[in-house]
This record gives structure tokens, sequence and C-alpha cells, in this order.
């Protein structure tokens, strides 16, 4: 077993939670918040960007691109909310973890060309594709923190998770001023290839949750092997896993037609105020 495995151990499941929670909220919060801090840095980006093909911007352009830049990440987190619930229930919360992480390596890895080379409209896009994988990324994350630790961790784990974004966003901001980074454009943004990196690292080591291969892939013996992997020996394997089917039975009886939940909001009133 991999020595940064919890198995179950509530100190080393937590900084687990920490670590991984770092790196896969990290282009999210970062890019989000560098954006604020950075602000004018980029906007005269901008304006460089377009005086070397001889285009002037009026300050009403430029305000306009500047707003569209800021609010991309909004577009690309649109997109990747329209695929994630399938995507991360055919593939598993692993491989959407790693598959998101390594774009969102390229997307940062574009994001820095882009400025070196005086590239807005490659900035643009670059932006709005980390965001569709940071959505991706994120979802999947959120599913991968509820079904790994064991009940009495869960809401500690979840908890923890969501400092994370809280901790990067800071870091986002501080980096992003003046003093910091924020008149060098190209280690601000660069700088966010490096926990994408590492996140990939970290979710080819990974298992996938029990739950996904018990309840999708009906593996048991993987199953099994993932809960040693997560829980140890804190927990009666077979029992957790019994109850993991008990769980999903539970809520397929508790499944109504969307329609039916539809008629219901718009009908009672207590369900609207």
């Amino acid at each position: 077993m991999p020595f940064f495995a919890p198995a179950g151990r509530s100190l080393q499941t937590l900084l687990f939670a920490f670590i991984i929670g770092i790196l896969n909220n990290f282009y999210q919060a970062y890019s989000s918040y560098y954006s604020i801090s950075a602000a004018q840095s980029l906007q005269n980006f901008l304006n460089v960007s377009y005086a070397a093909r001889g285009v002037e911007l009026s300050e009403g352009k430029l305000l306009w691109l500047w707003s569209f830049n800021l609010n991309s990440l909004y577009i690309g987190n649109i997109l990747g909310t329209v695929f994630t619930s399938w995507l991360c229930e055919h593939f598993g919360r692993k491989m959407i973890l790693l598959l998101s992480n390594c774009g969102i390596f390229g997307a940062s890895f574009f994001s820095t060309l882009a400025i070196v080379f005086l590239l807005p409209e490659l900035f643009l896009i670059s932006r709005i594709f980390g965001a569709l994988l940071s959505s991706l990324n994120f979802c999947a994350f959120a599913l991968f923190v509820i079904e790994f630790p064991s009940t009495k961790l869960r809401g500690l784990v979840i908890f923890v998770s969501g400092v994370c974004y809280n901790v990067v966003a800071n870091i986002g901001m501080l980096l992003g001023m003046d003093v910091l980074l924020g008149q060098n454009l190209e280690i601000l943004i660069g700088f966010g290839m490096v926990p994408s990196f590492f996140g990939i690292l970290t979710s080819i080591a990974l298992e996938e949750t029990p739950k996904f291969l018990l309840l999708n892939r009906e593996n048991t013996e993987k199953a099994l092997k993932a809960l040693q992997f997560y829980q140890g020996d804190s927990v009666d394997q077979k029992r957790a896993l019994a109850e993991i089917v008990k769980e999903k039975q539970k809520n397929e009886e508790k499944q109504r037609p969307i329609l039916q939940m539809l008629r219901e909001l718009f009908t009672q009133r207590h369900l609207r105020y």
C-alpha cells in the first residue's frame, strides 16, 4: 500500500483530503482571484497586444474585452457542468480527476504562452477551456470526498476540502498583487501548472472510490481493495459494502419522476417559500 494511503487513520485522512483538495481546487480558485488583484496588468496586456497589431483600443472596448475575459470562467463552468454527471458515472471519479488535471495543465500552459506572445484570443480560449475542465474536476472531486472516507470522518473531510478553496483563493489574490507577481504575468499564470502537475501524479496513484467500483462496475474485489486503501481496518469492510448497497436501494425507492417533482413545486405553496 502506498505511504500516502489514508487507511482509515484520522489525521492521515484529513491531511490526504487537504492535499488533494488544494491540488484539485487550485485552478478554479486561483484563476478567479489573481484576475482581480492583477487586473491592471491584465488590462495592460490587452492594450499592448492590440497595439502591437496597430489596433488602438478605446476605453469602452477595453472595458468590454476585460469584462469578457474576467467572466469567461463562468462560460467554461456552465459548459463543464452539462457533461459532469454523465462523465463521472461512466468513467469514474479517478479518471475524470486525472483527465481534467491533464487538461488544466495544458490550459495553464497555453495561457502562459498567450501572455508571452501577446495572443489575447489564445488567453481567452485557454481560460474557457480551463474553466470547463475545472468544473468537471470540481464535481468529480466533490463526489470523491463524499465517497472515499468512512462515515465518521465524512463531515470533517468535506469541511477540510471546502477550506482548501478559500486557501487557494487567498494565494491567488496575494500573488496577484504588484508587490509579488502581479507585474509578472508569465510567472503568475505559469505558476498554476505546478499544482496541476502534482494533481496528475496524485490522481494516478489514487484508487477509485469503493462506491463507484461496487455500484457502477460491480467489482467487489476492487471495491474491497479501495476500502482497504481509504479506510483500512477501521471498518468492517464487508459490512461497509453492504451499507453502500442498502443506501443505493433506499435512494432508488425515494426517486420520483422529474415531472412529478416539478408539479409539486408549482402546486404546493410551502415548497416555494
